[in-house]
């Protein structure tokens, strides 16, 4: 009971006694796994070999601890034992606490009896949930129905308490006299109603839980059944689950606050951040994290309340060599939160450049540098940035973007881009001398956990860095991608398309522009203008987004296919990377890529490249 600080206090206070006395053994393994501290209470948990080891409650605590640091093998072989204790203890003992209480009328079945034994609804909940995982459904099945009957059997048996043959008198109330039914006390009305009401909340959580076994996936069916069995121990998880769809605010601000300890820390975190307590759920999330490492699906969800509106210093470095041009670029970025989800961000880049081909391109400036200074703004629904900078290459002059994503989500979200004098990589030429002015619109459409479909459409308008005009074309985007799984790796297949129409300009190009030209070209913009192409292909990959995302463990990634150039004939594309932690709140990633033929040119391109973020 109490605030997290309060029982963190407590726990650091009574720690050099708990080591010696068994009577706060328990209370440390359960103290520990509010938070997610797995070690701890696995330490404490080994400590209790003798007496309630056996007791499948506990076990069900063993189970979750051994999940919490990565043992899931040894956590289900634990859940499987807790189910053969749960069925002996219901079949010996559940007749002889039947016959115990069936005296006492209003006995509680929510607490635990003189002997320290469990509750037997607990008890019932757990078999169940337990049931739905190493049984055939029709035990749960057969269970669920039993707690629907008992149910429905004790609400009668209370109405018709009155009549009873065995109540006080035959002849009922008599006229004058006090009435001979006596109200119960308050406290145990208010006690009987939260027994039924979390009974009947039980019996149809159970009943839907059953109804989703019929997954044919058997890994979609072991996760809901071991989602059910973690939520269904936790009661204040469906009330949270039930505001947050409802986006109701005050119920969740006074479900935080009477539940303290009891909603678990996966749930804690997304109520702070639905209730714009965004430093609290950072807080919660980043002493969390330290705790549970090997724990996938709870670091992801860390991860997002963490990263969310990080501050970081970003140094970046790469190589890139595409006949006729290669180079390496540095940049370094930083970024600072300013208020109510808006940023700062501020971005230098370097570029060292030079021609591999000087019949092909010539007189490239030895460096290319630029600078952008970006606001932007973030919430759980949408990103906006708007960004203005200065580029120095060929020529001197001012960039400026607006880019946007919104209904993040959502099962349809969509991005969108302006830009004006941005960069050009359609080609080597239009990289070093060109710009251009955009507009791009995309979408997503999530189909279900693992299919999605993505398109995206760009005009691009195409300038020299002296603003003179090359000419303008349209790309256009489909991809069509299904996830084998869907936590990591995430295998993912994927058929993409694309096709870029390019028109270019007649005439002849500004005497600055030609400076590029090799003696004896052709000074036209085609000199610049990239042709037209189409490419498709499938794709084979996993981890690919851990070249920006954080990712704690060190983890490899990789995206390769087969594709079909319209200027080039068959393509191959490899990309192979690593990325991690080096210190813990930092993010590295290494990659190296190459592609046969790339679609800014068709050309065979290679790029090594290094990124490291230092988060603050």
């Amino acid at each position: 009971m109490g605030t997290d600080t309060e029982v963190r206090a407590v726990m650091l206070r009574l720690k050099p006694e708990a080591e010696n006395d068994p009577s706060l053994w328990g209370a440390y393994a359960a103290g520990a796994m509010r938070f997610q501290d797995g070690r701890t209470a696995l330490h404490f948990l080994r400590k209790m070999q003798h007496g309630k080891s056996a007791d499948p409650l506990w076990l069900g605590v063993t189970a979750d601890a051994c999940e919490a640091i990565g043992q899931t093998d040894l956590a289900w072989r634990i859940r499987r034992q807790a189910w053969v204790e749960l069925h002996r203890t219901w079949a010996v003992g559940g007749a002889k606490w039947a016959e115990e209480s069936a005296g006492d009328e209003y006995a509680d079945e929510d607490e635990e009896d003189a002997q320290g034994r469990p509750a037997r609804s607990d008890l019932r909940r757990q078999m169940i949930a337990l049931g739905q995982i190493f049984a055939s459904a029709d035990v749960s099945r057969g269970l669920v129905v039993e707690m629907l009957r008992r149910d429905r059997e004790s609400v009668a048996a209370r109405q018709a308490a009155p009549s009873d043959p065995k109540s006080p008198s035959q002849l009922g109330n008599v006229p004058g006299l006090s009435p001979l039914e006596v109200t119960p006390p308050p406290a145990l009305v208010e006690r009987e109603r939260r027994r039924q009401a979390q009974l009947t909340a039980a019996s149809r959580e159970v009943a839907l839980a059953w109804a989703m076994s019929s997954e044919s996936n058997e890994l979609a069916r072991a996760w809901l059944a071991r989602q059910y069995a973690e939520r269904l121990q936790r009661p204040a998880y469906a009330e949270i689950a039930i505001a947050l769809d409802d986006n109701d605010m005050d119920k969740l601000d006074r479900i935080m606050e009477r539940k303290a300890g009891k909603v678990p820390v996966l749930s804690q975190i997304e109520v702070n951040r639905q209730l714009d307590r965004l430093s609290a759920a950072q807080t919660q999330a980043f002493e969390t994290q330290e705790l549970a490492r090997t724990d996938d699906s709870l670091q992801q969800t860390l991860q997002d309340a963490l990263l969310f509106n990080a501050q970081a210093i970003e140094p970046r470095a790469s190589y890139q060599r595409q006949n006729p041009l290669e180079f390496y670029e540095y940049s370094l970025a930083g970024g600072a939160r300013l208020w109510d989800g808006y940023a700062l961000n501020l971005r230098g880049v370097f570029r060292d450049q030079r021609s591999t081909d000087r019949t092909a391109l010539d007189n490239v400036p030895g460096s290319d540098r630029r600078a952008e200074l970006a606001l932007t703004y973030r919430d759980t629904q949408k990103l906006w940035l708007l960004g203005v900078g200065r580029r120095d290459g060929l020529q001197s002059f001012t960039t400026a973007r607006l880019t946007g994503a919104w209904n993040l989500e959502d099962r349809v979200s969509f991005t969108g881009r302006l830009g004006y004098n941005q960069q050009a990589d359609e080609s080597a030429q239009l990289r070093v001398g060109g710009m251009k002015d955009l507009v791009e619109l995309g979408a997503t459409w999530r189909l279900g956990l693992r299919e999605f479909i993505r398109g995206r459409i760009e005009y691009d308008r195409f300038y020299g860095q002296d603003r003179s005009s090359l000419g303008h074309g349209m790309v256009y985007d489909v991809e069509a991608g299904y996830r084998i799984r869907t936590q990591y790796p995430d295998y993912t297949v994927r058929i993409v398309g694309t096709r870029g129409i390019y028109n270019t300009n007649g005439g002849t190009l500004t005497p600055t522009m030609q400076r590029l030209v090799p003696a004896g070209g052709d000074a036209t913009p085609a000199f610049y203008m990239p042709q037209n192409f189409t490419q498709a292909g499938v794709l084979f990959g996993f981890g690919t987004e851990l070249l920006d995302d954080y990712t704690r463990k060190w983890r490899p990634f990789l995206d390769v296919g087969a594709l079909y150039d319209s200027r080039a004939g068959h393509n191959f594309r490899g990309q192979l990377g690593m990325a991690g932690s080096v210190f813990g709140n930092d993010h590295m990633s290494m990659y190296v890529l190459h592609e046969t033929a790339s679609r800014n040119g068709g050309t065979p391109l290679t790029e090594v490249g290094l990124r490291y973020r230092w988060l603050y």
